[in-house]
C-alpha cells in the first residue's frame, strides 16, 4: 500500500487468490461522504506520481516494478506499468532486477488521446546506457528486444514522450509483437 499526501492510498499489484469474479466496495471513513476516484488496473502497476505519490523523474527516484511481475510459462515473467508524461522534456524512470545471462525485452506504447509516441531506453545502476529502443515494430512505439544482462543487478528503464503510455517488460522469455494469427 502506498499512502498519498492527499490522504488517499494506492493498492498496488494485488494478486488475485483465484480465477473468479471479485467485488470492490468503496465507503467513507466513519460514515463520511464525498467524492472519490476509483481506478482498477488489471495486470499492471500504476505510476504512483500520477496519484500524488513520489516522483519518478530521475534514475535515483525510479519507481520499483518488481511487484508488477507475474509468472509466465517456464522461467519467464512479465511486468508492466501505466504512466503519464507531461511536457516533451519529462522522463519517467522504473527499476527492476535482471540476472546474469537472462534476456529481457521491453516495449513502450503511447496510450492515445494526446499521446504522441513513447520511447524506452535501458540503463545500468551507474547510469550507463545499455540499450535504446527502436521503432518500426507492429503494435509498439519503441522496443528493446532480447537484451542479455552481463551480470546480476538492478537496471533502470527510462520512458520519454508525451501523454499516457504503457511499458511492458518480459524477463526470461520473448514478447510477440506481430499481428494476431501470424
Amino acid at each position: 500500500d502506498v499512502p498519498l499526501a492527499s490522504g488517499g492510498a494506492v493498492l498496488q499489484c494485488r494478486p488475485a487468490a483465484a480465477a473468479r469474479r471479485y467485488r470492490v466496495g468503496v465507503s467513507g471513513t466513519g460514515g463520511s461522504t464525498g467524492s472519490y476516484e476509483l481506478r482498477l488496473i488489471l495486470n499492471a502497476a500504476w505510476e504512483l506520481e500520477e496519484s500524488g505519490g513520489a516522483a519518478n523523474d530521475t534514475p535515483a527516484t525510479a519507481q520499483d516494478l518488481e511487484t508488477s511481475f507475474a509468472a509466465l510459462v517456464g522461467q519467464a515473467d512479465r511486468g508492466a506499468v501505466l504512466g503519464r508524461l507531461g511536457s516533451g522534456s519529462e522522463e519517467d524512470w522504473y527499476r527492476f532486477e535482471l540476472s546474469a545471462g537472462s534476456a529481457a525485452t521491453l516495449a513502450a506504447k503511447a496510450g492515445g488521446g494526446t499521446a504522441v509516441r513513447a520511447e524506452v531506453a535501458l540503463f545500468d545502476g551507474a547510469g550507463a546506457l545499455l540499450a535504446a529502443g527502436t521503432g518500426g515494430v507492429h503494435n509498439v512505439d519503441s522496443r528493446i528486444a532480447d537484451y542479455v544482462a552481463p551480470s546480476n543487478g538492478t537496471v533502470r528503464a527510462r520512458v520519454t514522450g508525451t501523454g499516457d503510455y504503457s511499458l511492458v517488460v518480459v524477463r526470461g522469455g520473448s514478447l510477440g509483437l506481430g499481428p494476431n494469427g501470424s
